[in-house]
């Protein structure tokens, strides 16, 4: 009977040995006594299982990598709160040019009192221009007493640009000049003989010889007529004292090609500087 015991203890340790399942006390049991360091194969079966499932249920239970580390470990640079600066041009890219400064307005040389040798008249005109005495012509005088006098008005560049005389006498007889066009016009402070207001006038007219344009700019008694009719001859104006005035312009024939061209000289320096030196015109009795 002890032999079957012992047989059937070798038996059982054999089986425990190739299950793995065997305790940690290798030494040999009493035959009579269960070792308590033995565990019955289905009790360690079932540790074994246990064991099993709670290392599959840690392996599975480990937490995620945090979205926010990076793959060292480190977290990655927040990014910055504030926008960056602008970028900064492209190196190719070039500078606009420079604006070209507008020229400067031509300026008008101040206004400088001219006065005849006689006295009796005076006008305002630049201080680069010249009046010249010529000779003035030799007229009837109808027993008037008078002084005549006589000036070629030059502008910057030596051109005569105006005349002037001074002491004209006249009968009063007058003819009828037709078809003048007016192109510009300007009252002064003086009045002729009878009251009528002395004006400035430049307009173009049909030369009586040649038939082309004639431009001129002179003084003339009265308002500008609206039929374009002016008295002959032209910008005679006659005063209390001293007889008549004749103050016109002198402009080279052909200067103008055309009306435009006439108006596109209105808007030059040395236009207002003819008009304003006849506006200007003053009588000393």
């Amino acid at each position: 009977m002890g032999k079957i015991f012992n047989g059937s203890a070798a038996v059982l340790v054999g089986l425990l040995v190739l299950t793995g399942c065997t305790g940690g006390n290798s030494e040999a049991a009493d035959p009579t006594t269960t070792s308590p360091a033995s565990t019955s194969p289905a009790v360690t079966v079932e540790a074994t299982e246990a064991a099993t499932d709670a290392a599959t249920d840690e392996s599975s239970a480990e937490p995620e990598e945090s979205p926010s580390e990076s793959p060292s470990g480190e977290s990655p640079a927040e990014p910055s709160a504030e926008p960056s600066a602008e970028p900064s041009a492209p190196a190719s890219e070039e500078a606009p040019p420079a604006e070209t400064p507008a020229p400067p307005a031509e300026e008008i040389p101040e206004a400088t009192v001219f006065t005849t040798a006689d006295g009796y008249y005076s006008f305002s005109m630049p201080a680069d221009w010249e009046a010249i005495a010529v000779q003035p012509p030799e007229l009837p005088t109808y027993g008037m007493r008078i002084s005549t006098t006589a000036y070629a008005i030059r502008n910057s560049e030596g051109q005569q640009i105006a005349k002037f005389i001074g002491g004209i006498p006249s009968n009063g007889a007058i003819t009828l000049s037709p078809g003048h066009v007016p192109l510009d016009s300007a009252a002064t402070a003086l009045a002729d003989h009878s009251g009528l207001p002395v004006t400035f006038v430049f307009d173009h007219r049909a030369d009586d010889v040649t038939g082309d344009r004639f431009y001129e700019a002179r003084l003339e008694p009265g308002p500008v007529p609206a039929d374009g009719v002016w008295g002959n001859p032209l910008g005679l104006v006659s005063y209390e004292t001293n007889g008549g005035v004749n103050f016109v312009s002198v402009l080279e024939p052909g200067r103008f090609k055309g009306e435009a061209e006439a108006r596109a000289w209105m808007d030059s320096a040395e236009y207002q500087q003819l008009k304003s030196m006849m506006v200007s015109f003053q009588l000393h009795p």
